[in-house]
């Protein structure tokens, strides 16, 4: 099963949920991969979540800044 689908939030809703994509950063995202290490969730598929994390929040706030834009 992926990384974070285990009928819980994704990585991703924690690192929007935390305001940042870096676990150092994000408590509840540094929760979630401290969790899947615990689990023994290899190395490569936690990195490979957190890449789609912060693709997915560079996506949002690309969208949100040019919403701002476009409003002034």
């Amino acid at each position: 099963m992926p990384l974070g689908t285990h009928g819980r939030r994704t990585p991703i809703a924690y690192a929007l949920g935390g305001g940042s994509a870096d676990p150092e950063k994000n408590v509840a995202l540094f929760n979630v991969v401290k969790k899947a290490r615990a689990d023994g969730v290899p190395k490569a598929n936690i990195e490979s979540a957190l890449q789609k994390v912060r693709a997915c929040v560079r996506v949002l706030y690309l969208v949100a800044s040019m919403a701002d834009h476009a409003s002034s």
